[in-house]
């Protein structure tokens, strides 16, 4: 009897032992039996945009914004600095007026009184003296309404002259010295790239290609940029032109809704790539071969490079980006931002801001700065009017 005793009380210690560890022992979940990968393959990286938070800066450094038209413009430019006067000059958009204007005082004057209505591109040559428009000619006949590509040789008050380039052109691009001038032409299949003087003289073929949807920019004065026009739902291309040895060369490829700016030595790409929820934002180093997310999100339409210092670049900034589809939405007018006006370095991924908060909310497009780089000048998409931003006391 004592040893039955003994063999139940050590059986009942077991259970009870094993109870216990079972309870407190963690479960293990069964192993997979497929992957959604391929055999081999490996995940690959999903790039994270770092949320930099916006720095405190001492009240009296951020800049207010000034506006320095009331009508919308088609197209401005910087041209003269001294130590007494700035000066800016752009179209009408209502008129295609041209006008100049001193900055500090905000007093305009009016250079050229040709009208121009339908203005909606243009391109600067020559310090703002010649200049490639872009404007749609209505037609009263009935006939679909034309897209006139003009080159304006010569501004007076009293006329306005210039040369025509073919109406089939859908893209031109003026060099950053305003001394050439670069578009596609189509013929026979093909889409030809021309430079030539603004006089459209000196032509030289430099490039031959069957498609010719691109958007052109000449950031350099040997690179030409061709970008494919940005949608959601398709991939877009980013190619660079030597004016001068005619090598046309890939840059970015592959990315939905791809918007890309490249800075004026060429060895940096801002870029972002839009989807139908949001837009991502990045710098591409051409040498390395390597994309790093920027700490902001934003789109190169509303950037500008520095040429006085190549790691700077300044952009206007959205408080927040809604849902959407990106660009298009955006683009056709079904979104607007409101934006803050930042300055970006991207040798260390510093960011800083420099404009003031506003009550209005403005969305801003075609930066660029004086020359000097003292001032920064954006539109704003919503109304086309022209504001300015003084970044140097």
């Amino acid at each position: 009897l004592i040893i039955i005793g003994v063999i139940t009380g050590l059986i009942i210690i077991g259970l009870i032992a094993f109870w216990i560890f079972r309870a407190t022992a963690p479960e293990t979940a069964p192993a997979p039996t497929g992957s959604p990968f391929p055999s081999g393959a490996k995940m690959p990286a999903q790039p994270t945009t770092p949320t930099t938070p916006i720095p405190t800066i001492p009240a009296g450094e951020l800049k207010q914004l000034t506006q320095l038209t009331q009508k919308p413009v088609s197209g401005a430019t910087f041209i003269s600095s001294t130590t007494t006067k700035q000066v800016a000059r752009y179209f009408e958009k209502a008129t295609g007026h041209i006008y100049d204007i001193d900055i500090q005082k905000g007093e305009s004057s009016r250079i050229s009184n040709t009208t121009i209505p339908g203005i909606f591109d243009v391109h600067w040559l020559k310090n703002g003296e010649q200049a490639i428009i872009r404007y749609i000619e209505n037609n009263e006949t009935g006939v679909e309404d034309a897209v006139r590509n003009f080159i304006i040789t010569s501004i007076s008050a009293t006329s306005t002259r210039g040369i025509f380039l073919s109406s089939d052109i859908k893209t031109v691009a003026a060099s950053p010295k305003g001394d050439k001038i670069f578009y596609l032409s189509p013929y026979d299949g093909l889409n030809f790239g021309i430079t030539a003087t603004p006089d459209n003289k000196k032509q030289k073929q430099v490039l031959s290609i069957p498609f010719g949807e691109f958007l052109a920019y000449w950031p350099s004065d040997r690179a030409i940029t061709l970008l494919t026009k940005p949608s959601a739902g398709a991939k877009g291309y980013f190619y660079k032109l030597d004016s001068t040895t005619s090598y046309f060369d890939k840059i970015l490829g592959g990315i939905a809704g791809l918007t890309a700016l490249l800075s004026p030595d060429g060895e940096n790409v801002i870029y972002s790539e839009g989807n139908s929820q949001v837009i991502k934002t990045y710098i591409y180093n051409i040498k390395e071969n390597k994309s790093s997310p920027l700490a902001l999100i934003t789109m190169p339409d509303k950037c500008v490079w520095s040429k006085v210092k190549k790691e700077i670049i300044y952009c206007a900034v959205p408080a927040s980006i809604p849902g959407g589809t990106y660009p298009d939405d955006w683009y056709q007018g079904l979104i607007s931002f409101s934006d803050r006006i930042w300055k970006i370095d991207i040798s260390n991924g510093s960011t800083e801001i420099i404009s003031a908060e506003n009550n209005q909310n403005f969305d801003f497009i075609n930066p660029f700065l004086s020359k000097d780089e003292n001032y920064i000048f954006f539109q704003d998409k919503k109304d086309g009017t022209l504001w300015s931003l003084k970044m140097s006391s």
